[in-house]
């Protein structure tokens, strides 16, 4: 594909992001992890985007969303890839990359394993890119093996021969600790109480679509509420997250709409009030983070 369509703009490091918010760049990063993003239809779910956080030797942490599924598929934890003709994208001070149509993924180190086990020269040798590639590549890699990311990247998984408990053992009075990502939080041996820190990094709103045609018509950015703040034009964000439900349980009561009487019998009561009925006011729609 990408020898097709050929290079919209330059390889960059991850550092120089930000000086090229709405060109298309190329990169040549190791993936940390990739979350899907599925949006739930009445016939079943559907992989609205994929988001990975990535990384290079001038900036640990990146993060692009990959909208197109058959680039999706091939992002793999502990690869290092080349992302091709993806564009930079700036929503508030957030700078990210996104891909398009013309957009590629190509994996240049499968599995994580070999970056570890072979030299660097070995490593280059066996991939058939670029000169400048091939340089970006051989900082990616020596990067890799100075810092902890691939150690990291191995604290997720289970040791081997390693069984996933279903019990818990006594929990003794311990100081909690204090864990600054998840994955410091899954890596504790102990049973402890643990305190982590985190925010929002988005927000999904749960529109009511009925078939996949509708969902194709919906400009899909407009599901992350982290897009339309900073889309000029857009005055219905407000009324996408405010509707109409009880103050006490949270419970949102369309009072309007014609299913009204299909809706669960366990909304119809309100758990909170004492006398099982709700009271109506304006209040924040459900939605994921």
């Amino acid at each position: 594909m990408a020898s097709v369509i050929g290079w919209y703009g330059p390889l960059i490091d991850l550092s120089k992001a930000a000086l090229h918010v709405g060109d298309y760049v190329q990169l040549v990063v190791f993936v940390h992890r990739t979350t899907p993003l599925q949006y739930k239809l009445s016939k079943g779910g559907e992989v609205i985007r994929t988001d990975i956080q990535v990384g290079d030797e001038t900036r640990p942490f990146f993060s692009v969303s990959l909208w197109q599924k058959p680039i999706a598929s091939m992002a793999v934890a502990g690869d290092v890839v080349l992302l091709q003709n993806v564009k930079i994208t700036k929503y508030g001070d957030v700078v990210e990359a996104r891909t398009h149509h013309y957009s590629s993924l190509q994996c240049l180190l499968h599995p994580y394993d070999s970056i570890l086990t072979k030299g660097v020269n070995d490593l280059i040798e066996e991939c058939r890119v670029g000169i400048a590639t091939k340089e970006k590549l051989r900082k990616v890699v020596e990067w890799v093996k100075k810092s902890n990311t691939t150690h990291e990247f191995h604290g997720c998984q289970l040791q081997e021969g390693q069984l996933s408990r279903n019990w818990k053992l006594p929990e003794e009075r311990k100081q909690p600790k204090d864990c600054f990502s998840l994955s410091q939080l899954s890596r504790l041996p102990d049973s402890c109480k643990a305190v982590f820190y985190a925010s929002v990094a988005e927000i999904f709103l749960p529109f009511t679509l009925s078939s996949p045609a509708e969902c194709e018509l919906l400009d899909k950015e407009d599901m992350f509420v982290s897009r339309r703040l900073y889309k000029t034009g857009d005055g219905g964000l407000a009324t996408d997250l405010i509707c109409t439900g009880c103050e006490l349980c949270g419970s949102p009561l369309e009072l309007d709409s014609e299913n009204m009487f299909k809706q669960n019998g366990v909304a119809l009561y309100c758990s909170e009030s004492f006398n099982r009925l709700h009271v109506i006011s304006l209040i924040y729609k459900p939605f994921m983070v």
